[in-house]
């Protein structure tokens, strides 16, 4: 039996990256950011496999983005 680690980097292996962010959960936070982010720093934990980091570095780049995960998987994805 897998540890619950080992099981959530098997899940994030199985996985692409979600460039689009467009999950329901993405969507929402999309909708609740300001346009401009320019002069923010963001600090994003639980990134997974950096979906939403790489949206934000696309359409509204921040001054400094840091994300974070549980997953070594999902980090070397993103």
């Amino acid at each position: 039996m897998n540890s619950a680690k080992e099981e959530y980097e098997d899940w994030h292996s199985a996985l692409e990256v979600d460039n689009s962010a467009d999950s329901p959960w993405h969507l929402m936070l999309r909708s609740a950011l300001p346009e401009d982010l320019s002069e923010l720093s963001i600090l994003e934990i639980g990134c997974g496999r950096g979906g939403f980091a790489a949206w934000i570095n696309r359409h509204r780049p921040s001054k400094r983005y840091v994300a974070a995960d549980f997953s070594e998987v999902a980090v070397g994805k993103a």
